[in-house]
């Protein structure tokens, strides 16, 4: 660029240099906002991909819930057995030492 005499810079460079940092401008203004549409999407696709892990977590908890339940049910009925038999023992003894 061409200097004035007084150092300054003549109308149609700092026209020319005002173009060239809105052209710049732009340019950085468009990968910007190409970046924030990628971020969004990943953010998008990641808060899917949570969304899906969380109810297969949820799935995963109530069936495992179900089967605790299932084990705790069979649990009790086999102390009942258990309690039945040592009974039927227990008379069994009573009637053989007689």
């Amino acid at each position: 660029m061409r200097l004035l005499e007084n150092g300054s810079k003549t109308r149609l460079e700092l026209i020319l240099e005002l173009e060239r940092l809105r052209r710049n401008l732009k340019k950085m203004q468009g990968d910007l906002q190409k970046t924030y549409n990628e971020m969004e999407a990943k953010i998008a696709e990641r808060t899917a991909e949570l969304t899906r892990t969380n109810e297969e977590l949820k799935v995963g908890i109530a069936e495992r819930q179900r089967a605790e339940e299932a084990l705790r049910i069979r649990a009790h009925e086999l102390d009942e057995r258990v309690k039945e038999l040592k009974c039927l023992y227990s008379i069994c003894n009573f009637f053989e030492k007689e």
